[in-house]
């Protein structure tokens, strides 16, 4: 995974000359301060507001200073630490910039308010020389730094083991030793006095001013010889040192199973200084970004905003926001813009759908459907309460009762691969093995669970997506079942009119005049605080006897709400008592249409053809 993406980073850090590592690179809280070490202190001081920055959280740099903050930028990236374990001052820690070009200090390190805390005279009231000290000795003083040392024990880098000999260097740190040599006491009494200005109460970092070049090379000088994660595993050839990377990599000397034994190196990767600064900056992008989800990308375009979601090959990553890589593929297909077929949504039940102020209506036939992200909200808004979104693989909804149940969750857990793998890779072949199940599960655990009363919302526009999805996937039987369904919703009503006697003919149309009559009966209820669930004991009856009981309950229950002369309604219970199914047994196809039934417009509201 790293390795694909380092190519597409390197192509990035080509194309814009390093800049895309310094644009997504942040300076921490703190006091930032410019020092020209060809003036006096006095001239700094006189220059403050082209020379002092301040950065707070929640805070936006002002704009007469974006030129200033660019410049601490650049700096402040080639100048601080790999991590806490590679600072230059191994031993107390104290020092956090990695060359003599600046001072990274905790204000209160550096900084005393108290004169008892190191028994300074009243003139350095403010200065800790131990601390002070041991900053000139670390970077000025050494004959030769720690990390030259390791520099020059690298092989190859000619250019940088010459810049480190050059007198060019050695003038530049002998004239900031000469600024700091006269100016310590009043430049710490300066710091001093902007910590209280700003309120400030953490870092300041001192610049000396030099070319950003300058400041790259005593970068490289840094980080070449600490970029590994332990140099115990570097191993030297003619074309160089190869060692393990400090970042996505981890080693426990305390866990030697895990030692690759049958290779000629223990650990399990080796790689040159460049490549593991590369990858030392591609996870500092990573860092460096919000939580993010790409689907598609040409590679070379993956770290360019414009161009993330535009691309033919099919590269999938997910971030967290905290550096962290937590999904990743590479497939060699991809999902286009369209669709392969239209997908069509039908009104096949009649159902009525909200439609704002107006109320209640019956829903009109959609357009075909060719856009995926269109067909994912859609299946996101009456499948799981708008839970399917881009990063779904990473998020899991709260259980709320009433609203987004346990049930649901659980469905939604079992399913959101496959239909990642449908919306974002362009493959079937997750899904439509399980799309009967997950549409017919996503459909009656909202009856069941999440409706309150028998105010079904657009329900019954889940139900006619249930359909459209097992015909989009051509499941055996889809259109058999569209077609009965169109039948039973065109001609229930005038069949169970007539004033002789009417039978039911099989036992798709048994289940679905049964969830009629189950609406029917249920909304009869006059409680104001309907519960939730109120369909689940029909829904839940195991076989046809019990759900004729069931219905036989209800009728008792509200047979004072039922005129006497509601023919269409007595015909059709008449006739559900006395048709004897085929299968003695409750499955899934026979809930399935009983599921319909409720969820269809209800022909015993609808009014007569001749009241019309």
């Amino acid at each position: 995974m790293i390795k694909d993406l380092q190519v597409a980073f390197q192509q990035a850090v080509d194309h814009t000359n390093g800049k895309i590592i310094i644009d997504h690179y942040s300076l921490k809280e703190g006091l930032y301060l410019r020092i020209d070490p060809n003036l006096s202190l006095e001239e700094n001081r006189a220059q403050q507001e082209n020379r002092l920055l301040t950065i707070k959280k929640k805070t936006d740099v002002n704009v007469a200073q974006l030129g200033l903050k660019d410049w601490f930028l650049q700096r402040d990236f080639y100048s601080s630490a790999i991590s806490a374990n590679k600072f230059v001052d191994t031993i107390t820690k104290k020092l956090h910039n990695t060359n003599f070009l600046t001072l990274f200090m905790k204000l209160d390190t550096f900084i005393s308010d108290n004169p008892k805390q190191a028994k300074q005279t009243l003139n350095e009231k403010y200065l800790l020389e131990n601390e002070w000290n041991e900053y000139i000795n670390t970077f000025f003083i050494q004959k030769i730094s720690a990390s030259d040392q390791k520099m020059r024990g690298i092989i190859g880098y000619s250019e940088l083991k010459v810049w480190i000999e050059s007198d060019e260097r050695n003038e530049l740190r002998k004239k900031i030793l000469q600024f700091i040599n006269k100016n310590s006491v009043d430049l710490i009494q300066w710091i001093h006095h902007l910590k209280h200005e700003y309120k400030l109460k953490n870092y300041a970092r001192i610049f000396f001013e030099a070319e950003a070049n300058i400041y790259k090379r005593e970068y490289l000088i840094y980080v070449y010889p600490n970029i590994f994660l332990k140099n115990d595993f570097n191993i030297e050839t003619e074309n160089g040192v190869y060692g393990v990377p400090s970042y996505n990599m981890g080693l426990n000397s305390k866990k030697p199973y895990l030692m690759h034994r049958t290779k000629k190196s223990n650990v399990p990767l080796l790689v040159s200084p460049d490549e593991a600064v590369l990858r030392k900056n591609l996870f500092s992008w990573f860092q460096a970004q919000k939580p993010f989800t790409v689907h598609q990308f040409y590679e070379r375009t993956l770290f360019n905003e414009n161009n993330r979601n535009k691309a033919n090959e099919t590269v999938h990553i997910g971030g967290d926001g905290n550096g962290v890589v937590n999904y990743f593929e590479k497939l060699p297909f991809s999902q286009g813009e369209r669709l392969d077929r239209p997908f069509l949504l039908k009104n096949i039940i009649q159902a009525k759908e909200w439609m704002n102020e107006k109320g209640y209506e019956i829903a009109e036939n959609r357009d075909p459907i060719l856009d995926p992200m269109i067909l994912l909200k859609i299946t996101s808004r009456l499948f799981f309460k708008n839970y399917l979104h881009a990063d779904m693989l990473f998020s899991e909804p709260k259980i709320k009762a009433g609203v987004f149940p346990g049930e649901m969750l659980n469905l939604f857990l079992s399913s959101r691969q496959a239909l990642y793998d449908f919306f974002f890779k362009g493959t079937e072949l997750t899904l439509k093995p399980m799309i009967d199940h997950l549409t017919q599960a996503a459909v009656e655990i909202q009856l069941t669970k999440s409706v309150k009363g028998i105010n079904f919302g657009n329900l019954g526009q889940a139900y006619n997506l249930r359909l459209a999805w097992l015909r989009y996937f051509n499941n055996d039987g889809s259109e058999e079942k569209v077609r009965t369904l169109k039948e039973l919703v065109a001609t229930l009503k005038d069949k169970f009119t007539q004033k002789t006697t009417v039978e039911i003919n099989d036992d798709q149309e048994f289940y679905f005049i049964s969830g009629q009559l189950a609406y029917y009966l249920l909304s009869q209820s006059e409680a104001k605080d309907k519960n939730f669930g109120m369909f689940e004991g029909v829904l839940r009856v195991k076989k046809p006897a019990f759900l004729k009981r069931q219905l036989e309950e209800l009728f008792k229950t509200y047979s004072h709400a039922i005129s006497m002369s509601h023919t269409m309604f007595k015909n059709a219970l008449g006739a559900v008592q006395v048709y004897q199914p085929e299968n003695k047994v409750i499955e899934n196809e026979a809930r399935d249409y009983l599921m319909a039934g409720i969820l269809a417009n209800n022909i015993f509201y609808q009014k007569k053809n001749s009241e019309n």
